[in-house]
Parts: C-alpha cells; sequence; structure tokens
C-alpha cells in the first residue's frame, strides 16, 4: 500500500511539473488561457496547440490520481 500511495504522489509530483513548465512557456496561469490566447491570435496555433492539450491533459490526470 505505502508503494502504491509513493508511486501515485510520485506521478503527481512529475505531471504537476511538466503542467507548470508549459504554463511558463506560454505564461498562462491554466489551460484555458493558453486556449483563449490561441483564440485571440495572441500566439501561434501551431504547435501552441499541443501544448493546450498536454496541459489539459496533465491537469487532468491530476486531478484523477486525487481522487484515489
Amino acid at each position: 500500500m505505502e508503494t502504491e500511495t509513493f508511486l501515485i504522489l510520485s506521478k503527481i509530483s512529475e505531471e504537476k511539473e511538466f503542467l507548470k513548465i508549459i504554463l511558463q512557456k506560454h505564461n498562462a496561469k491554466n489551460p484555458e488561457m493558453i486556449e483563449k490566447m490561441i483564440e485571440q491570435g495572441e500566439i501561434e496555433e501551431h504547435p501552441t496547440y499541443e501544448d493546450f492539450l498536454s496541459a489539459l491533459s496533465y491537469e487532468q490526470n491530476i486531478k484523477d490520481r486525487k481522487r484515489r
């Protein structure tokens, strides 16, 4: 049980770091801000949209893992 908890916490920490890197790269507070900047033409759609999708995924994974 302790090993499983440790692995979950490690994965959460890793995903938080990846999310932080993406958000900092685009000077955004959350993935939705990245999407909004793309829509408003403030930043290029490609490859930024892939970063947006990755950030959304990391954010959701973190939420899901915390529920366990």
